[in-house]
């Protein structure tokens, strides 16, 4: 498992290389009523275009395609059970990569 580092802000967009895959990786958060918001995820995997935004939600990949996901996939790890939020993020809330065998063993449990 590999912790990719965030902040706490609402909107950032970060690169990490991970088993020769150079992934960029946009998250935004929403909010259509200023409280209760919803943080969207758009990756980029290697030279293939963004994924779609993605709705992020705990234990879920954040890469919806296998063929684009490669060996493993980002999911957010989330203590409380909570959507992630970003005020939580590096605390509570964390996105971490994990390899197809690491994935795997999460789906035997």
């Amino acid at each position: 498992m590999y912790l990719i580092p965030l902040k706490q802000t609402p909107c950032q967009e970060l690169s990490v290389t991970l088993n020769g895959i150079f992934f960029i990786i946009r998250l935004r958060y929403w909010s259509p009523d200023g409280e209760n918001g919803i943080i969207f995820a758009q990756v980029k995997v290697g030279d293939k275009d963004w994924t779609g935004s993605t709705r992020c939600v705990p234990n879920q990949a954040l890469i919806p395609y296998q063929y684009l996901s490669g060996n493993g996939n980002f999911y957010f790890i989330c203590s409380d059970g909570e959507y992630p939020d970003y005020n939580k993020f590096g605390v509570e809330h964390r996105l971490v990569y994990l390899d197809n065998q690491e994935i795997a063993e999460l789906e035997n449990v």
